[in-house]
């Protein structure tokens, strides 16, 4: 999807079979949750930036890979980032939530940012908290 004055979505759930390719900049409101089908390997990927208007936050769920290619809340931070996917490729700068970066049991977490799978963290690439 490709928008000239940027992508915005606010609120509830985008579900697709196949793949989500997100090529203009992301502009976020009420939240969002992006799936993508299961057993078939799609994935989401953001090559633009992703920021957020009212501090809520956004989940991704992809069978296949999660891919970030650019900075993720400098526009607005999220609330929040929860990420499944069979890989996370965080590889565009800062990602920035409203909450303090952790390790949780199950991977990195902290409430604020939840990554669930094998992720590769590119150069350049750093998560932060307030």
């Amino acid at each position: 999807m490709t928008a000239a004055a940027g992508i915005r979505l606010y609120g509830g759930m985008i579900a697709t079979t196949g793949n989500q390719d997100y090529r203009s900049a992301v502009s976020l409101g009420n939240g969002a949750d992006l799936t993508t089908g299961i057993g078939s390997g799609p994935g989401i990927t953001f090559h633009s930036t992703v920021g957020d208007s009212d501090g809520t936050g956004l989940t991704v769920n992809a069978d296949g890979t999660a891919q970030f290619d650019d900075a993720v809340g400098a526009t607005g931070a999220l609330g929040y980032l929860t990420v499944t996917a069979s890989g996370i490729n965080l590889d565009g700068g800062a990602i920035h939530t409203s909450g303090v970066v952790g390790h949780g049991a199950n991977g990195l977490s902290d409430g604020s940012q939840t990554y669930n799978g094998p992720v590769v963290i590119g150069l350049g690439t750093a998560a932060a908290g307030p």
